[in-house]
């Protein structure tokens, strides 16, 4: 199963589904995929093994972070860190950007790039690259987290990060 999640914010972030609609067509991708997104034009024809919900509740979602072997997903802090937590591959997160008006701030490219930096996850700001990525990997293991110390390190300096932009804001 593939997990594309834009988040929860209310912005429409069409970049990443159309990016991944392209690349699942041209890459003629079988497997069951779901898009969680709160935006979505409904005119455009989906193939069947396609499913797009617009809220996905909490447990819920972390089932499918659970069950997923290819997750997708915008780079919002929560959803990092749950993803992190649940899911056996690396994600690719694809944050966010500001310039495109998507989000009031670049939190999510800095969050993106910090996964990545530390080996826990790819990211791709723009289809060029999510395309190259799915090329490239299929999925990696996972960096396991030691829960009391690396975790625990992250999510501080991603707290502390973002309280940083927002004071900025």
């Amino acid at each position: 199963m593939i997990l594309v999640s834009t988040g929860t914010i209310d912005k429409p972030f069409s970049r990443l589904t159309e990016a991944c609609l392209d690349i699942f067509n041209e890459k003629n991708i079988n497997e069951r995929v779901i898009i969680q997104t709160r935006f979505f034009s409904s005119g455009v024809r989906l193939p069947n093994n396609l499913i797009i919900k617009k809220i996905i509740p909490h447990q819920e979602m972390i089932s499918i972070y659970k069950k997923a072997n290819l997750i997708i997903s915008a780079a919002g802090q929560g959803s990092a860190i749950d993803i992190l937590r649940n899911s056996k591959y690396k994600p690719i997160f694809f944050p966010r950007l500001k310039q495109y008006r998507e989000h009031v701030n670049n939190q999510q490219l800095q969050i993106a790039r910090k996964m990545s930096e530390q080996g826990y996850a790819f990211t791709a700001t723009n289809r060029n690259e999510l395309s190259a990525l799915l090329n490239y990997k299929k999925q990696s293991l996972l960096s396991p987290f030691d829960q009391n110390n690396s975790l625990k390190k992250l999510t501080n300096n991603l707290i502390k990060n973002t309280n940083s932009l927002i004071n900025k804001v």
